[in-house]
């Protein structure tokens, strides 16, 4: 019996040894070549893609798949999917009026449908989202939907993804994503389907592109762009994250997430 076991230990430690080298395999093919796009957009960072098909990920850099960042506007997906769910929000036609005052985004001085905050990534706007669902039922649902865990009080609570200490990782981005995708979330189909279309960038006759960016500032300048590609019944997960390596180079930046991924799928054959 002790040499079965010992034999059966032997067996899982070889299994679990090749598997790590998988992994590492999988996450090293495209290496070289996301690092020379970053390089060529002067960005420091990472670039993460899940092929769900092969439930493989490619990176440049593994021990950033799981750095925490700041959410900054990314947090706006699991945000519409708390304002759809608790009623706050009906769809993504509904109204967010604009009280007149002066805001850092001219784009953002009228009122504006969901659909239309979330790509202008109106911050006042998901500020009013936050405040109408309260802190109580912002905690709740996002234990609900398996959002990383985050300390929020009636203090942060129109700013808690912006500024502070609240993080997720390149892995938990993904992870939140291929959930949301593959309905193993709690949530209606109406917050579903508004969702689909709410974060929808671009659907061609051979693929949909969908993602959200996000920027925040607090611990220096960080950007994602988090999304994912569907070709036909195929899915891939994004999660870029980014930092400038010229601080002044700002609106560039700003641009190239996006930039980068569609380069890093193109790399891969994709888009």
């Amino acid at each position: 019996m002790r040499y079965i076991n010992l034999l059966f230990c032997l067996v899982c430690n070889v299994f679990l040894f090749q598997s790590a080298d998988a992994q590492t395999a999988t996450s090293a093919r495209y290496q070289q070549a996301f690092e020379s796009i970053l390089k060529q957009h002067q960005l420091a960072g990472s670039i993460s893609i899940l092929d769900a098909q092969k439930d493989s990920l490619y990176t440049n850099n593994v021990k950033a798949l799981d750095q925490g960042h700041l959410p900054a506007s990314t947090f706006k997906i699991p945000n519409s999917i708390i304002a759809l769910e608790t009623g706050v929000m009906k769809d993504e036609n509904t109204i967010l009026l604009w009280d007149g005052e002066p805001r850092s985004n001219i784009n953002w001085e009228k009122d504006l449908t969901l659909q239309q905050a979330f790509r202008l990534s109106c911050v006042p706007c998901y500020q009013q989202i936050a405040k109408s669902v309260g802190v109580a039922r912002m905690q709740e649902k996002l234990t609900t939907i398996g959002y990383p865990k985050i300390n929020i009080n009636e203090d942060n609570l129109t700013k808690f993804w912006l500024v502070g200490e609240a993080k997720i990782t390149p892995r938990q981005q993904i992870k939140f994503l291929r959930e949301f995708f593959e309905r193993k979330m709690s949530i209606s189909d109406n917050t579903y389907q508004t969702m689909l279309r709410i974060m929808e960038i671009e659907n061609t006759s051979t693929h949909t592109f969908s993602g959200k960016t996000g920027w925040s500032t607090d611990h220096g300048d960080n950007g994602w762009f988090v999304g994912y590609l569907m070709r036909g019944k195929d899915m891939y997960y994004f999660a870029i994250n980014v930092e400038p390596k010229d601080p002044d180079a700002l609106e560039q930046f700003l641009t190239d997430r996006e930039r980068v991924a569609r380069e890093a799928l193109a790399t891969m054959q994709l888009l």
